[in-house]
Order: C-alpha cells, then sequence, then structure tokens
C-alpha cells in the first residue's frame, strides 16, 4: 500500500478524532452553563450546534456574562479558544485606567494611557500592566485590599484577566483556557469574581 495513502489515512483519523473530542467538550460545556444558568436564574442561549452557549443576568447584583471566544494565538498561527467571565461595575471611578494580566499586555499597551501606576504593596507583581490617565486621582482608590485583589486576580496562573474603567463605565474580566464543564468549579470562579468586584466596586468602603 502506498505510503502516501497511508499517510492520508492516518492524518483523517487524527483530525476526525480531534473532532469528535471537541464537539464532546463542547456539549458538556453547554450542559455545565446551562445547569449554572438555571441555578441562579441567568438568561443562557444555547447558541448554533457548533458553538458555545452564553450566560448572562444579574448575578449577586452585578451584571454578569459568560462566553467562549476565540482568538488569535500568538505569531497569528492559529485560534485558540477561551471561556471569559466578565462582570460590569456600576460604582463611579475617578479617573480612566487599565489594570492587565502580562499575557493581555501587548493588547491593551495601545490605549496609551500617560501614567504608569504602582500601587504601594510590598509583594504587588511588577509584571502587571497598570496605567491611568491621572496617577494622583487614582490614589486614593487604590486602597490595600483593592491592591490585594487585583494582584491575586491579575497574577492567577494559566490565565488572564482584565480591568479596565473611566468615570462612566468599568469592566472587569477573566479568562481562561479551561471550557469549564465542571459545574462546582465554574460556580467557584463565578463567586471568586463576584467576591473581586466587590472589593473593586467604589460605591463600597474598602480599608
Amino acid at each position: 500500500m502506498n505510503f502516501w495513502f497511508m499517510a492520508w489515512i492516518f492524518f483523517s483519523v487524527f483530525i476526525f478524532g480531534i473532532f469528535l473530542w471537541s464537539i464532546k467538550i463542547l456539549l458538556q460545556q453547554k450542559q455545565c452553563w446551562k445547569q449554572f444558568a438555571a441555578q441562579h436564574k441567568l438568561a443562557y442561549a444555547n447558541g448554533p450546534l457548533f458553538s458555545s452557549a452564553t450566560v448572562r443576568g444579574q448575578f449577586r447584583g452585578y451584571d454578569f456574562s459568560l462566553i467562549s471566544e476565540a482568538q488569535q494565538d500568538d505569531g497569528a498561527r492559529g485560534r485558540k479558544y477561551r471561556s471569559i467571565i466578565q462582570i460590569e461595575l456600576p460604582g463611579r471611578m475617578p479617573t480612566e485606567a487599565i489594570v492587565a494580566s502580562e499575557g493581555l499586555r501587548g493588547r491593551v499597551e495601545a490605549f496609551r494611557l500617560p501614567e504608569k501606576f504602582m500601587p504601594d504593596l510590598p509583594d504587588w507583581n511588577k509584571k502587571i500592566y497598570f496605567q491611568t490617565a491621572n496617577h494622583e486621582a487614582l490614589s486614593s482608590y487604590i486602597t490595600p485590599d483593592r491592591a490585594r485583589a487585583l494582584n491575586t486576580l491579575m497574577s492567577a496562573k494559566g490565565a488572564n484577566a482584565l480591568f479596565v474603567f473611566n468615570p462612566s463605565e468599568s469592566i472587569l474580566r477573566f479568562e481562561t483556557p479551561d471550557p469549564l464543564t465542571d459545574v462546582q468549579k465554574l460556580e467557584r470562579l463565578a463567586v471568586k469574581m463576584i467576591e473581586t468586584a466587590q472589593i473593586l466596586d467604589p460605591q463600597n468602603s474598602v480599608a
């Protein structure tokens, strides 16, 4: 039998196996997200057959979104998928700023805010990108508790996080390669994100 024919069969089987595995993970993800949405009375949209579901609504008083997003891989070699939790904070911020984990630095540097910000925290991760439009205006907002919350979130291993805000809107975002197919794990992550949002919310008094 021709070598190239055998190679074609091998790669065809290999690619088909990856496709079946991807479909299995997608179905598990949809089932998990649907269960999570039902538990918290959130809106669930199943999406097209070969696309991820979406979950949106009010979760513990905050606008909450759970989505899957295809992102261009480093070096533009392909696409990677990330599960994303995004929370909107209602409080009014004192100025514009961006805080991002190291993995998102390239994407957020384009905003070119003029001043670098470094919280007064002994173990602050210096790889975190933190730029602001007004250093002085931001100083009173970044309390020790908020600095610790940001440091923990932005330093999460294997994940990326972003906190972007201005005086009119604020978005807290967490990206993970985990498809989040386990309800208990998804619940823990969602609650942790809400707890972080509560600390960062300027409507809440944080010492």
